[in-house]
């Protein structure tokens, strides 16, 4: 079965393919900025996979274990406060994915208390699109 790249009149095919996928998980949705391509698989008219590439801005957070665990996070709450409306200006791009070390997971859980903030329900991996399908590891 061929991939192709996705193309505006292929609409309802995806909106069709999203709603068996689950519309509980996130849609990149292939006609909306930071979505920049996506391509699909079809099978006799539907379509049986998609994969979307979009901009998407990481933060990686850092604080220094020294500190005293109220400090911490106030100085999370900071950096948070003053980085991500900085991040979303500069950039355009609507949500950012935080990365946070094991050992501040208890910070994690409250900054998912925090509005905007949501834990993600799915399985991360990294790629190095340089390497992709180049051997093994």
């Amino acid at each position: 079965m061929p991939v192709r790249l996705y193309m505006p009149e292929d609409r309802e095919r995806i909106l069709a393919l999203r709603q068996a996928h689950g519309e509980q998980y996130f849609f990149s949705d292939p006609d909306l900025w930071p979505t920049h391509s996506t391509v699909v698989q079809e099978e006799e008219g539907a379509f049986i996979g998609a994969l979307s590439g979009r901009i998407c801005v990481e933060g990686f957070l850092m604080v220094d274990p020294r500190v005293p665990p109220l400090k911490r996070w106030r100085t999370i709450k900071e950096l948070i406060g003053v980085g991500l409306p900085w991040i979303h200006q500069q950039t355009g791009v609507g949500e950012a994915h935080i990365c946070i070390p094991q050992e501040l997971d208890g910070y994690a859980r409250l900054l998912e208390k925090q509005a905007g903030f949501y834990p993600e329900d799915r399985i991360r991996l990294m790629v190095n699109l340089t390497q992709y399908g180049k051997g093994e590891k």
